[in-house]
């Protein structure tokens, strides 16, 4: 919305380069008219010209940053992968041979296996026989521990009941 401009009851026109409020039309030094800058002026005063503006960040550097960084994350993310598959497989039935002493710390419908030192006192079991594969013990004479990853048997392990010297 505009309004007219205010008029002087008096009749009288104000000088020339005033308002009728008895200000300066034009701006003083350094001031833009009404508001607006003109192009290429300092904003800041002064009257010079615009400082340049700063420089650009990007290109192929920046590129070369974030790929390096992305590559790092890749790399460590991977890496605990494979480390959690080394430790997740290292169960230590698969490590058992005959003649190793063994514990379950799980239970009978989920064992945990650990091969022990036979002169501990928590061996429980001694490694009568170990076989690739499904392979069936004699169950009148031994225990019997398979283990089964993605549905296919890998090993089986006779084991005799056993009492280590620690106890």
């Amino acid at each position: 919305m505009s309004y007219p401009p205010p008029q002087n009851p008096y009749g009288q026109q104000p000088p020339p380069g005033q308002n009728p409020y008895g200000q300066p039309q034009q701006p003083g030094p350094g001031q833009p008219p009404y508001g607006h800058q003109p192009q290429g002026q300092n904003p800041y005063g002064g009257g010079g010209p615009m400082p340049p503006p700063p420089p650009q960040r990007g290109g192929a550097r920046s590129v070369f940053k974030a790929l390096t960084i992305i590559g790092m994350v890749i790399v460590l993310g991977i890496g605990a992968v494979v480390t959690w598959s080394v430790i997740d497989g290292q169960d230590d039935a698969d490590t058992a041979a005959q003649g190793d002493c063994v514990i379950n710390n799980g239970t009978d419908i989920q064992p945990d296996v650990e091969v022990v030192d036979c002169t501990s006192s928590k061996a429980e079991f001694k490694v009568a026989e170990k076989h690739d594969g499904d392979f069936q013990c004699n169950r009148e004479k031994y225990a019997q521990y398979s283990e089964t990853k993605n549905g296919d048997t890998t090993f089986t392990l006779c084991l005799t009941p056993h009492r280590g010297s620690g106890s």
